[in-house]
């Protein structure tokens, strides 16, 4: 729908008493004018004549300006960009890169917006666009969020021959939910799955649980605590070259823990593959060290990967223990008080 000539935008909107009145709060200022837009195609021009006039309105009738606010600085600045699948941490990224992250919070009489909710629709959006490869556009247009949730007013998408089959197509490998395991271990029922980047609070939590010890047979050196950049590199990782996969268990006040962490990194010629391990320390010795051994080794040779190695300092009799349970080689490193560890998958 055009403008009625010789009608100023704003006017062709606002003018019938309806619309008036759903203009009468804040609530209704945002949803009018957000939808009203929907009905015309305006161009950048228009729309800023749209805004000036709605603030004079809004000003003179005592109304909240907020949400006007709100959508000028959205059509200025909010173009940015993330590649799905969006995952928690990756949606949370995306909002805070937008200038209108800052009119979010909460402001005078107007409680914060749900960041979560907001999140959760960017993370569904990104799944459709993996699950469903037709998919060329989705424009959703306004996406409406206050402090109760998130409604879109409109939306549109163009459909078009699949470019490409199944994961390919995708720059990122999304979470691998195929992977996840639920085990019995030592009496109780624990989940082995790949890590994902909303875990970094728990794996926080599951560093503080090692012996200064163990954290230096890890780490080769003492660690107090991960820094950020260390956080993400262990738990944002590219499942399609590599692989963390965590052993789980709920704790007694209901939450998740992690209990062991088990992980691999292959090179890209897929021949060959690091591996890590490390156990909490009140759990040593009980076979869980056992059983994610075991799930890394298998996933390695359904990738297809030659063999796994790795280097542990000398006197980490445990870990070695371990691996020549599974016939690694172990080798002493020339020069060096580390041993280097290796076996063999699959035939050359």
């Amino acid at each position: 729908a055009g403008v009625p000539a010789n009608v100023v935008p704003s006017q062709a909107w606002v003018s019938t008493p309806e619309r008036r009145a759903r203009y009468a709060s804040a609530e209704g200022l945002g949803q009018a004018f957000n939808f009203d837009l929907l009905v015309a195609d305006f161009d950048a021009e228009q729309f800023r004549r749209i805004i000036a006039d709605n603030l004079a309105q809004a000003t003179l009738s005592g109304s909240s300006t907020t949400w006007v606010l709100s959508n000028h600085d959205v059509t200025r600045h909010a173009t940015r960009y993330g590649l799905p699948p969006l995952n928690t941490v990756l949606a949370r990224d995306l909002i805070s890169r937008t200038r209108v992250a800052r009119l979010l919070g909460a402001y005078r009489n107007l409680a914060a917006a749900d960041n979560e909710a907001i999140c959760n629709a960017l993370i569904r959006i990104s799944h459709l666009i993996v699950d469903i490869p037709e998919i060329a556009e989705l424009d959703i247009n306004p996406l409406l969020a206050d402090s109760k949730g998130v409604l879109a007013l409109d939306a549109r998408i163009r459909v078009v021959d699949a470019a490409g089959k199944g994961m390919e197509r995708l720059a990122i490998r999304p979470y691998p939910e195929e992977l996840e395991q639920t085990v019995s271990w030592q009496g109780q029922m624990i989940t082995v799955r790949p890590i994902r980047p909303e875990d970094g609070q728990q794996h926080i939590e599951f560093f503080k649980t090692l012996t200064p010890e163990d954290v230096r047979y890890r780490m080769f050196t003492q660690v107090r605590m991960l820094t950020p950049a260390q956080l993400a590199r262990f738990t944002q990782i590219d499942y399609d070259r590599e692989m963390a996969f965590i052993a789980t268990r709920r704790a007694d006040d209901g939450k998740s823990e992690t209990i062991g962490v088990a992980r691999v990194i292959a090179d890209p010629d897929n021949i060959s593959a690091e591996f890590a391990i490390i156990v909490r320390s009140d759990l040593k010795g009980k076979g869980l060290g056992h059983l994610l051994m075991t799930r890394l080794i298998d996933y390695c040779r359904a990738r297809g990967i030659r063999e796994i190695v790795g280097e542990t300092l000398c006197q980490n009799q445990g870990l070695l223990a371990l691996v020549r349970s599974f016939g690694f080689q172990a080798n002493v490193s020339s020069g060096s008080d580390t041993m280097l560890l290796r076996l063999e998958l699959q035939e050359n």
